[in-house]
């Protein structure tokens, strides 16, 4: 049968034997089989077993990978035969399966060595070469197609890169409050007047009232705050793969720890609707933010994720951003190295102690008003 599936070889014999069990499962028509003690136990020439046809009769298969066996030979499968007849309970059926090619020698070899097992009233040997896999996959489809999208998703790839802050450098800002002493100066003498006169009555309490009015400034509203000790991240996450990814998710953090942030400005947002729709796809926690809901990203896909802010810890160069990417079948971590350039808008503060007090900094926020 022609099969326009090209099936690649299982790479390692933990794959080969992740296939086998699949594959002899349906079969063998049993739910029975399961792997046989694990890697450096003595396993008597079986890596697989189990009851097929769910009756009493005992299956085992051997798995022999050719990327670590490089060659198959008569002595090696008649070695792998000898330890199975130790095998409790006794086998009925036996398989080695192989990634190595069909080779006539060895098909007559062990039809020989079969023949004199169900003579001796032992098991049946039979030897399954990867051509032989091939056509046995191509009768249980489902198993096939499992299998080929494991290969395919293995496969996978996807690269994240920093779109903002482009030279990888972050500038905070921050308020750096310089304390310094107050000099003595002198006090100017009180002046009497008749206001002074009538402070403790009712007509200089209503004088004082209208003056304290007349020199109040005029009060504005705060409508809105800039934080310009968060800087802005911007990632962007492209499938440099020919499979599409599933269920991609993408969770950020730093190193050390800094304060992070969804918005700078709340006049971004265009009504609860928006955020709604894009907290539907995004969180931000106090240390990390997380990207999740992503449609399926298809080969060459590049999408940008929406920004978020951080605010570095104080006193730090450098920080460590580091993206943690996953998708069906897939992980991959991306560090990027931060640097941190604090700006400061400096100010005095005339305090009356005269020990020196040391720099005040704090984030610097700006207040939007009218």
């Amino acid at each position: 049968m022609y099969s326009p599936y090209q099936i690649p070889k299982p790479k390692n014999w933990q794959d080969l034997e992740t296939l086998c069990l699949a594959l002899w499962k349906k079969e063998w028509n049993t739910k029975s089989f399961k792997t046989y003690g694990r890697p450096g136990q003595h396993q008597d020439g079986v890596d697989i077993f189990g009851r097929y046809d769910d009756g009493i009769e005992i299956g085992a298969i051997q798995c022999k990978c050719k990327e670590e066996e490089k060659k198959l030979t008569e002595k090696i499968i008649q070695d792998e035969v000898d330890k199975a007849k130790k095998f409790r309970p006794a086998i009925k059926r036996y398989v080695m399966a192989t990634t190595h090619d069909s080779d006539v020698n060895l098909d007559s070899f062990v039809a020989t060595l079969c023949q004199q097992n169900l003579e001796l009233g032992l098991f049946s040997v039979d030897l399954f070469c990867w051509q032989d896999i091939e056509k046995l996959l191509e009768q249980h489809i489902e198993v096939r197609d499992w299998y080929l999208n494991i290969e395919k998703r293995r496969n996978q790839s996807c690269e994240v890169s920093l779109e903002e802050p482009v030279d990888t450098t972050i500038c905070p800002v921050y308020r750096r409050t310089h304390y310094v002493h107050k000099t003595a100066a002198p006090q100017p003498m009180p002046k009497n007047d008749v206001m002074d006169i009538l402070r403790g009555n009712y007509l200089g309490a209503l004088f004082n009232t209208y003056q304290n009015q007349a020199q109040t400034p005029e009060v504005k509203v705060v409508f809105g705050e800039i934080h310009h000790t968060r800087c802005r991240i911007k990632l962007l996450l492209e499938n440099t793969s020919d499979v599409t990814m599933q269920d991609v998710r993408v969770e950020v953090c730093t190193n050390p720890s800094s304060k992070f942030f969804y918005e700078q400005k709340e006049e971004k947002m265009f009504g609860s609707v928006t955020r709604l729709s894009l907290m539907e796809r995004m969180y931000v926690g106090n240390d990390y933010v997380s990207f999740h809901n992503m449609k399926d990203m298809h080969p060459k896909d590049v999408r940008s994720l929406h920004e978020f802010y951080i605010e570095p810890p104080q006193g730090k160069d450098e920080i460590e951003l580091l993206a943690h990417v996953t998708a069906l079948d897939f992980v991959e971590d991306k560090v990027f190295q931060l640097k941190v350039n604090p700006q400061y808008i400096d100010r005095d503060c005339a305090i009356d102690s005269k020990v020196g007090e040391p720099d005040f900094i704090e984030p610097y926020v700006e207040y939007l008003t009218r």
